[in-house]
């Protein structure tokens, strides 16, 4: 009886420990898997890029990281960014989140950004 609930309890934290250990890429995985089932996302996101180029935005990803710059280019599943880092290739399935920089009363960027 002893053995049987050490059993148990190992497997549970390995459980939890393969669990948390990998969520982030599950997420990316369970994205990128309902994109490819819907194809129109993709397509809508692409064109949705398109009304952006030659603008400063900022794309959050899905990991939480943030990239900034102005986009030059959208192809079929990437984004060309250019930035004072030099240029950046995105996948758009893992784009979370679109918007242009803001901009302080004299038209230049602001300082600071709180989302």
């Amino acid at each position: 009886m002893n053995i049987s609930y050490l059993s148990l309890i190992i497997l549970l934290v390995l459980f939890f420990l393969i669990f948390f250990s990998s969520k982030k890429n599950v997420l990316m995985y369970l994205i990128k898997r309902k994109n490819s089932k819907k194809k129109g996302i993709k397509t809508n996101m692409n064109e949705l890029l398109k009304n952006f180029i030659d603008k400063d935005c900022i794309i959050y990803m899905v990991n939480g990281t943030s990239v900034d710059g102005i986009i030059k280019e959208v192809k079929e599943n990437a984004v060309l960014i250019e930035n004072n880092e030099g240029n950046q290739l995105i996948n758009t399935d893992f784009i979370v989140r679109l918007r242009e920089y803001p901009k302080n009363k004299n038209g230049k960027r602001k300082g600071f950004v709180i989302d």
